[in-house]
C-alpha cells in the first residue's frame, strides 16, 4: 500500500526523472527502453505484481509513454516479486535456499531477455514521446489521488485473490481421484493456492522448482483478471498480455530444464 500511494505520486507529479537520469545511461545499452520507461522496469521487478501494470497503464494514460512501449512493458515488469519467491516459494515450499538465485535467474531471465529483443526491432525515434523538461509539482490533490488509487489497487488485488481462492477449495474434494489435474488447475488459477498446494503433494525438490518457477513466471488467472482491472481504463489488450505471459512461462520452463540438466554436474 505505502508503494503503490508513492509510485502514483512520483508518477503523477512527474518526479520520475531521477530513476531515468540514474539508471538509463546503463539501462538503454541492454534494453532500449525510452528513460520514461525506465521505472516500471525498477518497480515491476523489486515490488511486485500487479504494480508493475498499474504503472504502465499510469504512464501510458498520461502520454508519458508510447503504445508500443507499453504493450512491451505491460508484460515484461509485471511479475511477482523477489520476496514471494525467494521467500515463500523457496524456502518455505522447496525447503532449500541454494535455490533461491536460479530460481530469479529462471523466472526473470525470459521476460527480460524476450522484452529486451522486441525493443529493438520498434522505432524508438518514432514511438516514444519526446524526452521534454519535467515540470515536477506536487499538490495535495496528487496525493489524495495516490491514496484512493493505492486503496483501490490494494482492494482490488485482495478481492481477486479471495475469489479465486474460493475457486481452489472444491479442487480439494477432487484431490484423490486426480491429483496431476488438481496440481495444474491450482497452479493456473491462483499462484498461492497453487504452489501450496504443489507442496502438499509430496513431489521432489527438483519437480517443486520445475513447476513452482513455471507457474509464477506465468501469473495465474487471478493474475491476470488483476491485470485486466488495472489496465481496464486504457486501450492496452489484455489478450496480448496473456500471450506474453504463456510465452514467457514457456521460456521459464525450459531454463529450469536446462538448469536441472546442469546441476548433477556441480
Amino acid at each position: 500500500l505505502p508503494f503503490s500511494i508513492i509510485s502514483y505520486i512520483l508518477v503523477a507529479s512527474n518526479n520520475l526523472y531521477f530513476f531515468s537520469g540514474v539508471l538509463y545511461p546503463f539501462l538503454k545499452k541492454l534494453i532500449p527502453v525510452s528513460p520514461n520507461g525506465v521505472y516500471p522496469i525498477l518497480a515491476g521487478f523489486l515490488f511486485g505484481f500487479p504494480l508493475g501494470s498499474n504503472i504502465v497503464s499510469q504512464l501510458f494514460d498520461g502520454k508519458k509513454i508510447s503504445r508500443s512501449e507499453a504493450d512491451i512493458l505491460l508484460s515484461m515488469c509485471n511479475n511477482i516479486s523477489p520476496v514471494f519467491i525467494t521467500g515463500y516459494m523457496v524456502h518455505q515450499t522447496i525447503g532449500d535456499d541454494s535455490y533461491m538465485i536460479p530460481a530469479l535467474l529462471c523466472i526473470y531471465l525470459p521476460a527480460l531477455l524476450f522484452g529486451a529483443s522486441r525493443f529493438r526491432r520498434i522505432n524508438t525515434k518514432e514511438n516514444f514521446p519526446k524526452n521534454e523538461a519535467p515540470r515536477s509539482q506536487i499538490t495535495f490533490k496528487i496525493i489524495d489521488a495516490g491514496i484512493m488509487n493505492g486503496f483501490e489497487t490494494l482492494l482490488k488485488l485482495c478481492g481477486y485473490i479471495v475469489l479465486f481462492s474460493i475457486l481452489c477449495e472444491p479442487l480439494k474434494l477432487l484431490q484423490p481421484f486426480c491429483p496431476k489435474v488438481c496440481l495444474f488447475v491450482n497452479g493456473i488459477l491462483e499462484i498461492t493456492n497453487g504452489i501450496s498446494y504443489l507442496g502438499s503433494c509430496g513431489l521432489s525438490r527438483e519437480l517443486l522448482f520445475l513447476w513452482g518457477n513455471t507457474f509464477t513466471a506465468f501469473g495465474g488467472l487471478c493474475g491476470l483478471a488483476q491485470t485486466s482491472s488495472m489496465i481496464s481504463n486504457t486501450s492496452l489488450s489484455i489478450q496480448g498480455y496473456l500471450r506474453d505471459k504463456c510465452l514467457y512461462a514457456l521460456g521459464t520452463f525450459l531454463l529450469s530444464l536446462v538448469f536441472l540438466s546442469i546441476l548433477p554436474h556441480f
